[in-house]
C-alpha cells in the first residue's frame, strides 16, 4: 500500500511539474508579445505606456489620407475622448470638416486646438485668423488657424523665448534658442525668418539669405519672408559695387515681386522693388550703349551695323522703368520728403525717355530732391542731361513741353523754339553744376557736354529768347 501511495504521489508531482513549467511557458510567451507590442510603440513614442489617443491619431492620419474622412473622423473624435487636451485630435476633426465643406465646424474644432496648446509665437496669427472670420473671410480664416497648429508647440515657445531675448538685446542667446526650435520643428518658417534677421542684421547675409529661402519654402504665403529675401539677395548682389552680380539682382526683382502681389501698401517693399527695378534697367541700358560703341568702333567711317538684340533689350529696359515708375510715384506720394525716392523716380523716367514728357518729369523729381537736401547739387548734372537728351527728340505738337512761363514763345516761334528751349536750360544746369561741384566724378563729362551744347546752341539758326522777357 505504502507502495502504490509513493508511486501515486510521483505521479502527481510530475503532473504538477509539468503543469507549471507549461503556465511558466504560456506565461513568458505572454509577457513577450506584450514587450513586443510595447517596444514597438516605445521606439516611436518614448514613454513605458502606450499613449492610445496617439494610435487613435495615426489611424485617422491613415484613413484621411486615403479620403476615407468618415473613419478618419471615427478615430479623431476617439482621440479627443481618451485625452479631452489631447489638441491633434481636434485639429484633425477640423482637418475632415473642411474636407467636407462644414467650415464653421472646422474653425470650431481648430479653436479647441488653440485654445488648449494658448500659441502666444503665434498671437499676431491667431488676430489675423479672428479679423478675417468676423469679416465672414472662412478661407482665410482657416488657412491662418491651420498655420498655426502646424507649429510644434514645443519649438513654439523656444521661439517666444528668443523673442523676448532680443528684447533683452541678448542676441546671440536668441540665435540659438531659433536654431534649437528649428531642430524640433525642420518645417517652422517663422523661425527660419526670425534667425534670418538676426543674422542679416550681423551682416551675415549669405547665412542670412539661406535661412529666408527656408522661410519661403515652408510658407509661400507670407510677404514679409519674400521681402526679407529680396533684400538678402540685393545685398550679395551689391557685396562688390565694381562687379555687381545682377543675376542676383534679378533674384532680388523676383522676391520683392512676390511681396508686392502679397502687400501692395507695404512702402519699404514698393521702394526697394522700385529700385531694384531701376537699377536693372541702368544695367541693360549699360550693356546697350556697350554693344552700341562697338559696333560704332567696329564700323570705323561706315554706317555701323548694330546687333539685333538691342531692340529687345531697349524694350526690356524701359518695360522695367515704367513699372518702377508706378511704384515710386505712389512712394513719393505717400512720402513726399523722401530724397531718394524722387531721385530713383527721376532715374526711372530719363530711363523710359520715349517723350519729353518724361525728361521733364525726371527734370522735377530732381528739382525736389535739391529743394529737401540742399546738398544733392551734383544732381544739376542729372537735370542738364535730361534736358540735353529732351532737346534730340522731335516731338509732337501735343508732346511739347508748354508751361505758363515759355507759352509766349511757343507761340510766337512753335516747334523751332522747343529744341532751343532744351538746349538752354540744358546749358545753364550744366553751369551749375560746375558751379557748386568742382570735385564730383562728373565734372570732366560736364565739360564736354557744356562745350556740345554751347556749340548746338550757337548753330540753331536763331537766337533763342529770353524766357522771361521774350526777347
Amino acid at each position: 500500500m505504502l507502495k502504490k501511495l509513493s508511486l501515486l504521489f510521483l505521479s502527481l508531482s510530475l503532473i504538477c511539474s509539468l503543469s507549471n513549467n507549461s503556465f511558466a511557458q504560456d506565461k513568458k510567451k505572454k509577457n513577450k508579445d506584450k514587450d513586443s507590442i510595447e517596444s514597438k510603440y516605445d521606439l516611436k513614442y518614448p514613454v513605458k505606456i502606450p499613449k492610445f489617443e496617439i494610435r487613435h491619431l495615426d489611424l485617422g492620419d491613415k484613413y484621411f489620407n486615403k479620403g476615407d474622412y468618415q473613419k478618419a473622423y471615427d478615430e479623431y473624435y476617439l482621440s479627443t475622448r481618451l485625452n479631452p487636451m489631447f489638441w491633434q485630435g481636434f485639429r484633425g476633426i477640423g482637418n475632415v470638416f473642411v474636407k467636407i465643406g462644414k467650415l464653421s465646424k472646422a474653425i470650431e474644432n481648430y479653436m479647441k486646438a488653440v485654445n488648449i496648446v494658448n500659441p502666444t509665437y503665434a498671437a499676431s496669427t491667431l488676430d489675423e485668423a479672428l479679423i478675417a472670420i468676423k469679416e465672414n473671410d472662412l478661407y482665410l480664416g482657416i488657412a491662418k488657424l491651420q498655420k498655426i497648429l502646424a507649429i510644434e508647440p514645443a519649438a513654439g515657445i523656444l521661439v517666444d523665448e528668443g523673442v523676448k531675448l532680443i528684447q533683452e538685446n541678448k542676441k546671440s542667446k536668441a540665435i540659438e534658442k531659433f536654431q534649437e526650435a528649428i531642430k524640433i520643428d525642420k518645417d517652422y518658417a517663422d523661425a527660419y525668418f526670425k534667425l534670418g534677421n538676426l543674422l542679416y542684421e550681423k551682416k551675415s547675409y549669405p547665412e542670412a539669405l539661406k535661412n529666408y529661402e527656408f522661410a519661403v519654402q515652408y510658407d509661400p504665403s507670407e510677404y514679409a519672408y519674400h521681402y526679407a529675401l529680396g533684400n538678402a539677395y540685393y545685398k550679395q548682389a551689391y557685396k562688390n559695387k565694381k562687379s555687381i552680380d545682377y543675376t542676383l539682382l534679378k533674384k532680388a526683382i523676383k522676391s520683392y515681386e512676390k511681396a508686392y502681389n502679397f502687400n501692395q501698401r507695404d512702402m519699404d517693399v514698393l521702394f526697394n522693388y522700385g529700385t531694384a527695378l531701376v537699377d536693372q534697367s541702368l544695367f541693360i541700358k549699360s550693356k546697350i550703349d556697350e554693344k552700341e560703341q562697338l559696333a560704332i568702333k567696329k564700323a570705323g567711317e561706315k554706317d555701323p551695323e548694330f546687333p539685333p538684340e538691342i531692340d529687345s533689350m531697349k524694350k526690356e529696359s524701359i518695360s522695367y522703368s515704367k513699372k518702377a515708375s508706378i511704384l515710386l510715384e505712389k512712394v513719393t506720394a505717400f512720402n513726399p520728403l523722401d530724397v531718394n525716392s524722387h531721385i530713383y523716380l527721376g532715374n526711372a523716367y530719363m530711363n523710359i525717355g520715349e517723350l519729353p514728357y518724361h525728361y521733364i518729369k525726371a527734370v522735377e523729381e530732381y528739382q525736389k530732391a535739391i529743394e529737401i537736401d540742399g546738398s544733392q547739387t551734383p544732381l544739376y548734372f542729372n537735370i542738364a542731361v535730361a534736358y540735353y537728351l529732351a532737346s534730340k527728340l522731335n516731338p509732337r505738337s501735343e508732346d511739347l513741353p508748354i508751361t505758363r512761363q515759355n507759352s509766349k514763345q511757343y507761340i510766337r516761334f512753335g516747334k523751332k523754339f522747343y529744341r532751343g528751349d532744351m538746349l538752354t536750360y540744358a546749358q545753364e544746369y550744366f553751369n551749375s553744376y560746375l558751379l557748386y561741384n568742382l570735385r564730383d566724378k562728373n565734372v570732366s563729362n560736364a565739360r564736354k557736354y557744356l562745350a556740345t551744347v554751347t556749340e548746338e546752341i550757337a548753330n540753331l539758326g536763331f537766337r533763342v529768347p529770353d524766357r522771361r522777357t521774350g526777347r
